[in-house]
């Protein structure tokens, strides 16, 4: 006869029944209450030496119960020595009642601790409640981790069912060795999704429920949220585990635009929640923390190339009045960051304007950009500008890429004999490809005078091009080929130049001889290439007394290191008064 008693007041359990096992008992819940049932078997029930019995009944827990709590429970066993008061032992055929001294052995239920009647036992197990846990996650893991980029985090609660007290967050933004920037405003708000949440401080579960604000816009340190005392739904997981309380809550954070985060910068944030537990009622943590990403930034150089692309002449020629020459702008990016919008600034000398007949070209990667805008803001005269402050946003150039510019000019005003033609460009760019009114990007705003952390500006970068000095004094010599002539006898002479052979070349050489100039009256016949490296053939294309002598084709070019030598022919006229025939001075240019 075994009774099986179960006080499940105390634990906060509820009695529920779906008794189970091979030979079920039956309950007996009016005698001390629907949550204190008695189980026992039919009169004479028997469990044999060294024999078991098992059953198995279902509780639920009350609602009210706490992270970490310890819920306890004994079940409390009496039985007899005997299966019934008549068993024949005496010739009356029954004996005293239960517990008596003429009677059967039996216990008590609740146990009564009898020293004679001591057929009782008890059993206890326990079980505790859920902690409380967390996950931090970042929910754009793939979002470079570029000057001023926003990464979206998650902070999930997980909370047993039930009644947690005191729940609140701290987020530590600057678990790094620098921090985020937590925002908050229209375009990067808080939100919030609640799971099996019912209330929260006794109110439907929202933001305007917790206990405290949320985090204000611009938040550096430590961002935190003080939530309250949470009640969650609760479910019978014996028929179903579906219900996962959470608080899930979901911000944006950005890589800060400042002094100390720069290229490889490590950034972490870590979570942690404090609630009551549930059996001491002091106060307990848990923590997780996103994985630690590092500061990426670009990192652009330039270099800049002159070439003389005039027809006709060499590319290492030097500049000259009406020349076209070409400059190429090479940058290359060095950092681990794309850099977004790229801006080139050119910066022509005073004798120089863009070449309109050529457009500019831009290759990344040796492939032409896609949609580049080819006339630059500022032109003719500069500065010329391509990219971004030209309204053109495709010039980005991926960390270890190179982007090259090419544009020509042209030689408008004579430049001064010996100057130097500098050209000089200056490059900016930004940390992120869209930033309206760049608010959080890091850019090179004012280049070349920048204002730190701001420092997105190269240069500058400078192609020079120096004009050839002036020619030394007496450039010409002129001879004559034979003493004397006659009137009507073709004379002749001859033209050096240069006198001494310059260390650089000369083009388009002309040779001026004003006939009038001498004592005696000439006129002109021919002229002849007496030596010359270069393939020209000069003519005259002034009049008979006022001699040029040049190559209106291709003009007469004079290699480094050389000398031109020309013959012209002339024939005295007769004078009115008698007069000494002599060569007219002649000059260069």
């Amino acid at each position: 006869n075994p009774r099986v008693l179960d006080d499940l007041l105390a634990p906060l359990f509820t009695y529920v029944g779906d008794i189970q096992g091979t030979t079920p008992p039956t309950a007996d819940i009016a005698t001390l209450g629907a949550d204190r049932p008695i189980f026992s078997w039919p009169a004479g029930f028997a469990i044999e030496p060294a024999a078991s019995v098992e059953f198995s009944f279902a509780v639920e827990v009350e609602g009210t119960v706490q992270p970490q709590q310890l819920l306890a429970n004994t079940v409390e066993i009496d039985w007899t020595s005997l299966p019934l008061q008549t068993t024949a032992l005496n010739p009356l055929g029954t004996i005293g009642v239960n517990g008596a001294v003429d009677g059967m052995r039996n216990g008590a239920l609740p146990n009564a601790g009898d020293p004679v009647n001591d057929y009782e036992a008890e059993a206890s197990d326990d079980v505790t409640v859920r902690a409380v846990a967390v996950d931090k996650s970042d929910l754009l893991p793939l979002v470079a981790p570029e000057i001023g980029a926003h990464k979206s985090f998650q902070i999930e609660i997980q909370l047993p069912e039930g009644v947690t007290q005191n729940v609140s967050v701290e987020d530590a933004l600057d678990s790094g060795s620098v921090g985020y920037v937590l925002e908050h405003d229209a375009t990067y708000d808080i939100s919030y999704e609640f799971v099996g949440i019912t209330t929260i401080n006794g109110l439907a579960p929202a933001e305007g429920a917790f206990t405290a604000p949320p985090p204000v816009d611009e938040t550096t340190g430590t961002a935190t949220f003080t939530i309250g005392t949470v009640v969650t739904a609760s479910e019978d997981d014996l028929a179903a585990i579906a219900l996962s309380p959470v608080i899930r809550i979901r911000y944006f954070a950005r890589v800060n635009n400042d002094l100390v985060t720069n290229a490889g910068e490590t950034l972490q944030n870590t979570a942690t929640v404090s609630s009551t537990h549930g059996q001491t009622a002091l106060p307990t943590t848990v923590a997780d923390a996103t994985n630690a990403v590092t500061v990426i930034e670009s990192a652009l150089t330039a270099t800049k190339t002159l070439s003389n692309v005039t027809a006709g002449k060499q590319p290492t020629d030097p500049p000259a009045y009406q020349d076209v020459l070409q400059y190429v702008v090479r940058v290359v990016n060095g950092g681990n960051a794309t850099a977004w919008d790229v801006n080139l600034v050119d910066t022509l000398p005073a004798e120089v304007r863009l070449f309109g007949s050529f457009a500019a070209t831009a290759v990344i990667d040796a492939l032409p950009v896609a949609g580049f805008v080819a006339t630059p803001a500022g032109g003719p005269a500069g500065p010329l500008v391509w990219g971004r402050a030209n309204g053109d946003g495709t010039l980005d150039l991926a960390p270890g890429s190179f982007l090259e510019l090419t544009y020509q000019v042209e030689v408008t005003s004579p430049p001064a004999d010996g100057a130097v033609l500098a050209n000089s460009v200056w490059i900016d760019w930004t940390s992120l490809d869209v930033d309206p009114g760049s608010l959080f990007e890091r850019t090179g705003a004012g280049c070349p005078t920048i204002t730190p952390p701001n420092d997105y500006c190269y240069g500058p970068a400078v192609a020079t091009g120096t004009v050839d000095p002036a020619p030394p004094a007496s450039p010409v010599v002129k001879a004559t080929t034979q003493a004397t002539a006659a009137v009507g006898e073709v004379f002749r002479y001859r033209i050096t130049v240069p006198e001494t052979p310059y260390a650089f070349p000369a083009y388009d050489v002309r040779i001026y001889d004003d006939l009038l100039a001498s004592a005696a009256d000439l006129r002109f016949l021919s002229v002849t290439k007496i030596s010359g490296s270069a393939p020209w053939t000069p003519a005259n294309t002034g009049t008979p007394t006022n001699v040029v002598i040049e190559d209106a084709a291709i003009g007469i070019d004079i290699p480094a290191g050389e000398q031109v030598v020309v013959e012209i022919a002339v024939m005295p006229l007769p004078p009115t008064i008698p007069r000494i025939l002599r060569s007219a001075p002649c000059s260069v240019s």
